[in-house]
């Protein structure tokens, strides 16, 4: 993907304009993570969901994910 990537940039106009084009891929970048609530949440606090205990009283999905994947993976 990297190579075709290279290709495409070399023989369009993109490759021209390098400001452009990590604006593009900035734009595009965040428009794909912004749905994800755990890529706008700060550090901190996605730390200290990842690190604390989980369990019944937990309200975050973070350990409802993880725990639906361990059971799917078995």
């Amino acid at each position: 993907m990297n190579i075709a990537w290279c290709r495409y940039r070399k023989n369009s106009k993109l490759g021209q304009y390098p400001i452009a084009e990590v604006l593009c891929v900035t734009l595009l970048t965040a428009i794909l993570s912004y749905p994800n609530k755990y890529t706008r949440m700060n550090t901190s606090e996605l730390i200290r969901q990842l690190f604390s205990r989980c369990g019944a009283e937990d309200k975050t999905m973070l350990w409802s994910c993880i725990n639906f994947l361990v059971f799917v993976n078995k």
